[in-house]
């Protein structure tokens, strides 16, 4: 008897298993971009299941020109980098130079890791929500990066890319 109780469990677990992977193929499917021959004829576009959770504003202004070339306009170097939460968490202190004749705003900057063997472990990227105006220094301090792997020995960081303000 206990021997069948415990099938049941395991069925039970393996529904409820394949119940939720349905689920969240259907939803993933219902907000997919439809196709250019139904988008057209809708104004509103969905950009992805993310993206589709928050409502965004009609009035919203046009998107800035992106810094193709982040790293020739603005001068990135690393402080001080340390973990935090048990080794789990990269923390940076920077500073940033804007060599440019404008001010940019949301410099995203990505971090390489390296295990101490020099392997490559993965990377993690964050946008800093400031704004770094021309010709100017400005320095910030434990920027925190989010979460790492527990191998990091070493990292290289840059600035990825930036906005006009």
């Amino acid at each position: 008897m206990r021997q069948k109780s415990k099938i049941i469990f395991i069925i039970g677990l393996g529904v409820l298993a394949w119940g939720g992977i349905f689920v969240f193929t259907y939803l993933r499917i219902k907000d997919r971009p439809k196709s250019s021959s139904q988008s057209s004829s809708s104004p509103k576009k969905s950009s992805g299941f993310i993206d589709d959770m928050f409502e965004k504003s009609e009035k919203s202004e046009p998107p800035k020109p992106k810094l193709p070339f982040a790293k020739e306009v603005i001068d990135f170097q690393i402080i001080s980098a340390q973990t935090a939460g048990f080794g789990s968490i990269l923390k940076i202190s920077f500073s940033v130079e804007n060599r440019s004749d404008l001010a940019v705003k949301d410099i995203e900057i990505k971090c390489n890791l390296f295990g101490e063997s020099g392997t490559h472990v993965g990377a993690v990227t964050e946008t800093v929500l400031q704004v770094f105006p021309a010709h100017k220094k400005k320095i910030v301090k434990n920027f925190n990066m989010g979460f790492i792997p527990h191998q990091v020995a070493a990292q290289d960081c840059h600035v990825s890319w930036a906005k006009y303000l």
